[in-house]
């Protein structure tokens, strides 16, 4: 290929069947950083479109107490059959869990002294 001699009918037919699977594969490329693109732009607008959905989230109206009592039932309860010593790791473990969702529910967890 890397020549300035004439090809012969054989390598031009030859040639020319190597540049159409070569365009071939370039198209598929291309269709296929597109379907990329396309796929990139359907989690950006996805992302845009969560963001103002969580913000007119209705929890976001439920008072601190609410939550704090749903918190509050979602923890192992104590008992005089278990020492606190070996609820304590758990107890701490399923109030860390809510905590982590935003910084919101992270204030709560930590207002509350009955979580504790």
């Amino acid at each position: 290929l890397h020549t300035n001699r004439v090809p012969t009918d054989v390598q031009r037919r030859d040639i020319s069947d190597i540049i159409r699977v070569l365009l071939a594969r370039k198209s598929d490329m291309e269709l296929e950083k597109e379907q990329v693109r396309t796929v990139q732009t359907l989690h950006e607008v996805s992302d845009m479109i969560s963001d103002p959905q969580a913000t007119i989230s209705p929890v976001k109206r439920m008072p601190d107490e609410i939550l704090a009592l749903i918190f509050e039932h979602c923890l192992p309860v104590r008992s005089s059959i278990h020492p606190p010593s070996l609820l304590g790791p758990t107890r701490v473990l399923a109030l860390v869990q809510p905590a982590l969702v935003c910084s919101s529910w992270r204030r709560i967890a930590h207002a509350f002294p009955s979580l504790w």
